[in-house]
């Protein structure tokens, strides 16, 4: 999304009366945006996937494709560690 979509979208009637948003125009929404905790690292992982369609050399086409990830360990830590979600998690 562009942002003057952005900008657009938050200028729409019903944007403004129905959603009750935190952030009125496009710098409120990118200063909310970047304060937000960056948590875990990405890892970006290039995987090669074979498909179902033959090609001209006559083996199966194959395709490169990127995954995105975060460790889960990681993010476990990050939740455990924060102390806003101190209310949110209770012993069993």
């Amino acid at each position: 999304m562009s942002q003057a979509a952005i900008e657009d979208y938050l200028m729409l009637p019903i944007t403004c009366d129905k959603m009750h948003l935190s952030f009125h125009n496009k710098r409120s929404f990118l200063r909310k945006i970047d304060a937000l905790p960056d948590g875990p690292r990405w890892i970006c992982e290039q995987w090669e996937i074979q498909g179902d369609t033959i090609g001209e050399d006559g083996e199966m086409k194959t395709k490169e494709i990127e995954l995105w990830r975060r460790d889960p360990v990681e993010c476990i830590h990050e939740l455990i560690g924060n102390p806003s979600s101190v209310t949110v998690f209770t012993d069993f």
